[in-house]
């Protein structure tokens, strides 16, 4: 789940009705990982952001810190 000490995800959940977007107007996506430079989400992933379920979005954040530690972000 973001967090506001997350350095690279500065956003705060408060209730699961306050999903925030985790891009950052980074957005290019990386050939070698097909994942975005800014935000770590695949295509599919920002695709489906706007009209995904809260749960979802969810998922979606917790798959995003899973990859920030891979990387070492």
């Amino acid at each position: 789940m973001p967090t506001s000490e997350s350095s690279n995800f500065p956003y705060q959940v408060v209730t699961e009705e306050d999903v925030p977007s985790p891009c950052i107007k980074a957005c290019k996506i990386n050939p070698e990982t097909d994942l975005c430079h800014g935000c770590l989400r695949t295509l599919d992933e920002i695709i489906v952001w706007s009209k995904a379920n809260n749960a979802r979005k969810l998922q979606i954040w917790h798959l995003l810190q899973e990859r920030k530690q891979a990387v070492g972000k």
